[in-house]
């Protein structure tokens, strides 16, 4: 199992494990500890299981992104070979961005697409795509009135949640940038 059912799994199954080794250490803060993680991971399943298919596949592949997006060194743009739209990763405030800009032209705005792609881990779904001029602040510099008129107006209208198709397209664009500007004992 992957994703967040994977993780309520794991948990319950910890609780289940402490509370087995209750029969080997006989102290009641054994059981109780077991009993209450088996307990919460139980919930934490059955919260995730009622979601739904649809936000199974989604977060799986939120957490595919986070983890191709911690590769990449922030700081740094690099150009996808086959687009040529530049692809960097930004951290910042325990935020991490993946930003996607097209290619620069002359005489025009460049237009740069930002992704949450988490704070201090992967995030819960949806993803939010930000789209806005180069000289425009960044999504992770936000306050959280403007994160939460941003995530109100993604569910009044639903345009800014990435689709599963939108999700492999920008997951194999981060591992061709990736594999072909990183050495590969990267």
């Amino acid at each position: 199992m992957r994703g967040a059912r994977g993780d309520a799994t794991a948990v319950t199954a910890a609780g289940l494990a402490a509370t087995a080794a209750s029969w080997w250490f006989p102290y009641s803060a054994v059981l109780i500890t077991g009993a209450a993680v088996t307990v919460f991971g139980a919930v934490m399943l059955g919260v995730v299981v009622s979601r739904g298919r649809a936000w199974h596949e989604q977060d799986v592949l939120i957490r595919r992104l986070w983890a191709l997006v911690k590769r990449l060194p922030p700081g740094r743009a690099f150009a996808d070979p086959v687009t040529g739209e530049l692809l960097s990763a930004e951290r910042e405030r325990g935020w991490l961005t993946l930003v996607v800009s097209d290619t620069p032209g002359r005489g025009k705005q460049t237009v740069v697409a930002s992704y949450l792609a988490g704070r201090w881990g992967a995030p819960a779904p949806p993803l939010y795509r930000h789209v806005a001029s180069v000289v425009d602040v960044p999504p992770a510099r936000w306050s959280w009135r403007q994160r939460a008129q941003f995530a109100d107006f993604n569910a009044k209208t639903g345009a800014l949640e990435l689709a599963p198709a939108e999700f492999a397209v920008l997951c194999s664009q981060v591992q061709r940038t990736i594999a072909a500007a990183m050495p590969p004992n990267f």
